[in-house]
């Protein structure tokens, strides 16, 4: 077994199936080896941006979909400014990850769709 590497914690939360797959073809669109610098690097995005604090979280509905327990590697200092997102936001650390994801999903389905206007 390697060993594991000291500078990621594992951090476990659950997601939908599609949430899934959709940061595994965005890994794969990436050239990524592993989907937790995916999933790192879209929590960085949310968590960095400046009206992160002030405007509400988008976090999808599940349409019944059901949520299956998921483990990422990510960095101490990324999993400590999840924390204070909760407590900003009064959210859950699920809840963060899965609006994480959705913002990516919709950056994705507007750049396949530049001419959509803003309303």
């Amino acid at each position: 077994m390697p060993p594991q590497r000291a500078d990621k914690v594992t951090y476990t939360t659950k997601v939908t199936r599609r949430e899934i797959e959709f940061v595994e073809k965005e890994r794969s669109r990436r050239g990524k080896r592993h989907i937790s610098a995916v999933v790192e690097a879209v929590l960085r995005d949310l968590l960095t941006d400046p009206g992160f604090r002030t405007a509400p979280l988008a976090i999808p509905p599940t349409h019944g979909e059901d949520l299956v327990d998921v483990s990422y590697r990510l960095s101490p200092e990324l999993v400590g400014l999840v924390r204070e997102a909760t407590l900003a936001h009064r959210s859950t650390a699920q809840q963060i990850v899965r609006a994480a994801i959705h913002a990516l999903e919709q950056r994705a389905a507007d750049s396949q769709n530049p001419n959509q206007t803003k309303g």
